[in-house]
């Protein structure tokens, strides 16, 4: 008889539609039978470190254990083990804890996907991507803003002066007599939508992240200040 009721228990343990807390309180009963976790893992042939996260769903407080179903049941068997009081806290704890890794996953992912996107653009004749901007012009209407200038670089321009630690401003070159070359197209600051487009394909991610937050500052200032 003792030996067919074991065997029902086992045969239990490996149903798969039997609960988390049905499937603890059979692992308790051949606990019994086996005198110690690690015997018990042997005849199971799981690791003891199974058997002891599914016995502690036993060590739940009531409150808990009706929450079986509801909550990350990992995070139940993690918590089991602990002084009653200490179990609701604790549990709070490591759910914020894996909310944030998985904040942190997807925005990882995010920017993975954003650097690895495929850029559709076509190359020019001479091995240049089309859309690619070789020339940056100087401030003024056909460059950057005045205004803009001047919070791009370290402080206030001085008179006659291009604002300091823009990019190099050059000239575009005449075209060739005759060759015919092609003229670098000058950056569209005119128009958000291209430029953005050329900066997520060309700029480092690190710097682009600097760059959206320091754009992002001075819309923000300039709302404030036309408040």
């Amino acid at each position: 008889m003792a030996r067919r009721r074991h065997g029902f228990l086992v045969a239990n343990i490996h149903r798969q539609d039997l609960s988390e807390l049905d499937e603890a309180r059979a692992l308790q009963r051949l606990l019994a039978i086996h005198g110690s976790q690690t015997a018990l893992a042997k005849r199971l042939h799981r690791s003891q470190e199974w058997v002891s996260q599914r016995l502690a769903l036993l060590g739940l407080t009531p409150e808990l254990q009706a929450r079986i179903g509801g909550e990350p049941i990992d995070l139940l068997r993690a918590v089991g083990s602990k002084p009653p009081e200490q179990q609701e806290p604790a549990l709070a704890v490591l759910k914020q804890e894996r909310a944030r890794k998985e904040t942190e996953k997807r925005e990882r992912k995010r920017k993975t996907q954003t650097r690895d996107a495929p850029d559709t653009r076509t190359d020019r004749a001479d091995g240049s991507p089309d859309g690619y901007y070789d020339v940056i012009e100087g401030g003024g209407a056909d460059g950057l803003s005045s205004s803009a200038a001047q919070e791009a670089g370290d402080g206030p321009a001085s008179a006659g002066e291009g604002a300091p630690n823009l990019p190099a401003q050059f000239a575009a070159a005449d075209a060739t007599a005759g060759g015919g070359e092609q003229q670098p197209k000058r950056f569209p600051y005119e128009d958000g939508v291209s430029a953005a487009q050329h900066l997520i394909h060309k700029m480092p991610l690190e710097e682009f992240d600097k760059m959206l937050d320091r754009l992002i500052k001075h819309r923000d200032s300039h709302a404030v200040s036309t408040s």
